[in-house]
């Protein structure tokens, strides 16, 4: 469950349209004050501000559209349909149910993704329903990531309001199955034959821009043991004590110092997500698992050290 203040969205889509505009009308600089001026992008921007109400209740309908990781395809089909009215070209739907759809330039600027995920971390039939107090809306996933689907959609409907014109091509990518590990992206820059000067992911607060990369990696670790019933286990091998071993000495891995600037989070960092195993209370666990997630803005963090060897899938 989330809590939303939908006026710092309204903030992402001013600075998302910004920055689209700086990318290709700047000589020099990717961004400049003096954009704010130009009647187009001050047009565009006033637009979003025009529609807040209709914003904000477009949004509430595209969370309560379900999308765990897998089954995006209801609000993929939402996007495509408001791309096709956005007059995007070359609109797609893959074998994994991305949705993507290019905003054409004039020619001779950088093309640029702006990728936002459909999917979200709520399992299938997780009750979803907006409430609103306020500025303050509540649900599963009205955060991560459909605020920032909502914004990518109006950010391209500023532009065509504003009539912003752009010399590079512009990407919108809804993609899919990012909760689990990024795969829809993936899938998409392997298979769609673009080849983007910029790929932009937009999955932050609005106070937030990342130049670089996260690094993400994920684990999932399995011991398994003959099995017993519990009269029989004394002194014999157990996965559930060779997790609870392990997971153990994962947490006791020195980790350098938590990166400046990143606001909540604290990178670089370990996390066990997700523990299993087992049938029955009475005996030994056959099989007993968990995972991993280690993520970090620097390669030096993953790489073996003294304190540790590499973690392998």
């Amino acid at each position: 469950m989330a809590r939303y203040h939908f006026p710092n969205m309204l903030t992402r889509l001013a600075c998302a349209a910004l920055s689209l505009t700086a990318l290709l009308k700047a000589q020099n600089n990717w961004f400049s004050p003096a954009l704010l001026k130009q009647p187009d992008v001050a047009k565009a921007l006033q637009s979003v501000d025009d529609r807040s109400s209709a914003i904000v209740e477009e949004w509430i309908h595209l969370v309560e559209i379900p999308a765990p990781s897998g089954k995006e395809q209801v609000r993929a089909q939402y996007i495509k349909a408001e791309m096709e009215k956005l007059g995007l070209t070359d609109i797609r739907v893959d074998d994994m149910f991305n949705v993507s759809g290019v905003r054409k330039g004039s020619g001779g600027g950088p093309s640029v993704v702006f990728a936002a995920h459909t999917d979200t971390v709520f399992p299938e039939a997780t009750p979803i329903h907006v409430k609103r107090e306020g500025d303050i809306l509540t649900a599963p996933g009205v955060g991560d990531d459909t605020s920032n689907l909502m914004a990518t959609l109006e950010m391209f409907r500023a532009l065509n309001r504003g009539g912003v014109r752009t010399k590079g091509d512009l990407i919108f990518l809804a993609s899919v199955q990012e909760e689990l590990g990024l795969l829809g992206a993936k899938h998409w820059l392997q298979s769609s034959g673009y080849k983007p000067d910029m790929f932009v992911a937009v999955d932050l607060a609005a106070n937030q821009v990342w130049y670089g990369a996260l690094r993400i990696s994920q684990f999932k670790f399995f011991y398994t043991s003959p099995g017993a019933h519990t009269m029989e286990s004394r002194g014999g091998p157990s996965p559930a004590k060779a997790v609870a071993k392990a997971i153990n000495a994962l947490y006791e891995i020195p980790l350098p110092p938590i990166a400046p600037g990143l606001d909540s989070f604290k990178l670089p960092v370990i996390n066990v997500g997700m523990l299993g195993g087992g049938t029955v209370v009475n005996a030994v666990p056959r099989e007993a698992w968990f995972t991993v997630d280690l993520r970090s803005l620097d390669s030096s963090t993953q790489r073996p050290t003294s304190h540790g060897g590499r973690l392998n899938r």
